[in-house]
């Protein structure tokens, strides 16, 4: 059990993370907060567990990452009939497993489902509860099930509705009960903070604003001459102007408008190119949308980049976009 001691800014406090994703391998915006939160409470000497599910084998022994402790349950297909029944229940084992040899100053939510299966633990509601609000759970759902329904047919689309608007409704009734379990909400953007007062009806008295933060030690602007040679060890043109984006390839972020975009950008000068890093369902489709309209002199899929290499393609980079669909802010 880790004992409290004294540090720069105070007490030592010994803090749960609860998620839903996974520290070990930073693929999108989510991932990234929880492993920032974890390893920079770390390194401010705190004590650190990170509550998540794994794809893998279950394990009772711990792993240690990011300075802090992680302690995963074995994730479950989202395709289930019994998934929300089965995750709940993993995740309520697991923590009642930690709080055997552990107790926790503050929780800190970052999801819904895994949020809940803590709230079922009646111990939980004793310690402090922070939930750090990424985006609405439930809409994320409505977005990427939408456009897996557009591709069904007729009959298989009609057996599917119900079923679909049962976990919308499932999903935002959890969500809720989780922000109104929490004694403290933070969000990134004024965006989130206007979308949770609209839809949960949170107060805003209760809502945090603490934006997202650089790591100044990583990404660091760099010389003209010294950007010529990154992009030279990343293939890409040395001359001409180097635009970047960084997604998870799926529906929201409306990377379909930004290849369109680049269509209309050709027209007017070459001497652009883009380099879309990032993997997820829509690969495919986006790289034939690229081919149908003659953009592959211009445009490169990445595919997944790794973390150490993130760096040089920012510094590479004369413009990062961020496109979107919806609920970014």
């Amino acid at each position: 059990m880790d004992k409290g001691r004294e540090t720069q800014s105070g007490k030592r406090l010994r803090v749960l993370l609860v998620a839903d994703v996974s520290p070990t391998q930073v693929i999108g915006g989510a991932e990234r907060v929880l492993y920032e939160h974890m390893s920079r409470l770390a390194r401010e000497g705190h004590a650190v567990h990170c509550l998540t599910k794994t794809e893998e084998k279950e394990e009772n022994v711990p792993n240690r990452i990011g300075g802090g402790v992680l302690h995963c349950f074995r994730g479950v297909s989202n395709s289930t009939a019994l998934f929300f029944v089965s995750f709940l229940w993993r995740c309520r084992r697991k923590f009642k497993y930690l709080l055997r040899d552990n107790t926790f100053d503050i929780i800190n939510f970052h999801q819904p489902l895994s949020a809940m299966g803590v709230l079922t633990v009646y111990k939980s509601w004793n310690i402090p509860r922070v939930y750090t609000f990424h985006s609405l759970w439930f809409q994320e759902y409505e977005i990427r099930i939408t456009k897996d329904e557009n591709s069904m047919g007729f009959f298989k689309k009609t057996l599917s509705l119900f079923w679909i608007q049962l976990n919308i409704g499932l999903r935002r009734i959890i969500e809720k009960v989780c922000l109104k379990a929490a004694n403290q909400i933070i969000v990134l953007s004024d965006f989130s903070k206007e979308q949770l007062i609209k839809y949960h009806r949170v107060p805003a008295s209760k809502i945090s604003l603490i934006p997202g933060g650089v790591d100044t030690e990583r990404f660091i602007p760099l010389p003209d001459q010294r950007r010529k040679i990154v992009k030279r060890e990343l293939g890409v043109p040395e001359e001409g102007f180097l635009l970047l984006t960084v997604r998870n390839l799926g529906p929201r972020m409306g990377l379909d408008n930004l290849v369109k975009a680049m269509a209309m950008v050709v027209a007017k000068r070459q001497d652009v190119y883009l380099v879309i890093g990032g993997a997820g369902s829509l690969e495919t489709e986006l790289q034939s949308l690229t081919f149908q309209l003659g953009l592959e002199p211009y445009i490169r899929f990445e595919g997944f980049i790794p973390e150490a290499k993130l760096p040089q393609y920012y510094q590479a980079a004369d413009l990062f976009l961020l496109p979107t669909r919806c609920l970014e802010g």
